[in-house]
């Protein structure tokens, strides 16, 4: 272990089998010095610290594993999210999402204020979208929050690809892309099949064997836990000893406004930059469907969350660039006001002070107070309602 990584800390999340295994996976390759254990079942978090401290003595380690709290976890090198409830026999992926949303928005408001370099990963699932919404609780920088993605999907692809051609699996690069998740889609099978022409190769009963494989461990023994706990050591070290390694990880794409899995250089800043890839026609449309896929369950989110809310549902709503005019510092408020666009929605007025920092809204003869903490540079208010939603759920108490 270098002499930098002695030093730095990795704070996991959820203490139960996948939490545990990974800290386990940690200390076996040692990365950090010091793991926290962070899970509000102390019982179960205090023996799990015990029964790991246990593997700390055998082996050349110097990590060290104790009990942490959410403070210290916003503090460490890199938090590690495995906490989230499992999905009910006939729940939606909807419904587990909206679950497991509220535990990760407690979570990240717990650990709040962020150490500005800290990295998250997150592993519970559906890991795509936990990913998307982390980023925006946290407000941590977009290369800074990933999710463990389809690294695992990919790994299993490459071993089933290993044992059908007799090659290592190192030496095959082929990934799985997209989503983790039932939109995923595999590439790099035409390559090898070049390399290896006498192989028999079906693409597409590989890339399904690929799918069901968790699902049948998940069947057997109820869950998965050594190859997340592999997979998720190695993007650990990845990122605290700046290795700069390609991995599919899920994060976040600016074309597609949602999180998922493609190749990418890590290091300590988290995601360096994404590898371009030669897609063909088909594989383009897959992962525009992938794309779609989870865009359409973060929009049913979004949904349930305003009228939870009791706010303006901004899939209904759309909200068009707006700007303010320049005004002098001696003017007390400006009003613009201009249509959402939809016939139904009526007009929105907003009222900006000379200072810039506070606007009013009326919009369906609701008044609302927005307080901003800093001016805004450009005026610029909303962009699409995405942003816009943004812009209503930090709606504050009349004055």
């Amino acid at each position: 272990m270098s002499q930098k990584s002695m030093t730095s800390r990795i704070a996991i999340l959820g203490s139960g089998e996948v939490g545990s295994t990974i800290a386990y996976s940690l200390i076996l390759n040692p990365v950090a010095g010091e793991i926290l254990l962070v899970d509000p079942k102390e019982e179960v978090r205090d023996a799990q610290v015990q029964d790991l401290s246990d593997a700390t003595f055998h082996g050349n380690t110097s990590t060290q594993v104790r009990a942490g709290t959410h403070k210290e976890a916003g503090q460490c090198d890199i938090v590690v999210i495995t906490a989230g409830a499992a999905q009910k026999k006939g729940e939606s992926r909807t419904d587990l999402v909206g679950r497991n949303l509220k535990i990760l928005s407690s979570a990240i408001d717990d650990m709040k204020p962020f150490r500005e370099d800290t990295i998250i990963v997150l592993v519970s699932n559906p890991v795509d979208i936990l990913t998307y919404f982390a980023q925006k609780f946290s407000g941590l920088p977009k290369h800074q929050v990933i999710g463990s993605g389809t690294f695992l999907d990919s790994a299993r692809l490459r071993g089933i690809l290993a044992q059908k051609c007799g090659v290592a699996a190192s030496s095959i690069d082929a990934y799985v892309l997209g989503e983790h998740g039932d939109s995923q889609m595999v590439i790099g099978g035409v390559p090898l099949e070049l390399a290896l022409p006498d192989a028999s190769i079906d693409k597409a009963a590989i890339a399904e064997d690929t799918k069901k494989k968790a699902a049948a461990i998940m069947e057997s023994k109820g869950a998965t836990a050594y190859g997340i706990g592999g997979v998720t050591s190695s993007i650990c070290k990845s990122i605290l000893f700046d290795q700069c390694n390609i991995r599919p990880i899920s994060h976040y794409q600016d074309d597609m406004n949602v999180c998922l899995s493609m190749p990418v250089i890590i290091g300590r800043k988290g995601i360096v930059r994404q590898i371009p890839l030669k897609l063909n026609d088909g594989e383009k449309k897959e992962l525009e469907q992938s794309a779609k896929s989870l865009r359409e369950i973060i929009d049913d989110v979004e949904k349930e969350q305003s009228k939870e809310d009791g706010l303006i549902d901004p899939t209904q709503h759309y909200q068009y660039l707006l700007r303010c005019p320049h005004v002098p510092p001696d003017t007390p408020s400006t009003f613009v006001s201009k249509s959402c666009g939809y016939d139904s929605c009526t007009t929105i007025q907003q009222q900006f002070d000379s200072a810039h920092t506070r606007h009013w809204v009326s919009h369906y003869g609701q008044d609302m107070y927005l307080d901003h903490s800093t001016p805004y540079k450009d005026h610029t208010c909303m962009d699409g309602w995405r942003d816009g939603r943004t812009f209503w759920r930090n709606i504050t108490d009349l004055p």
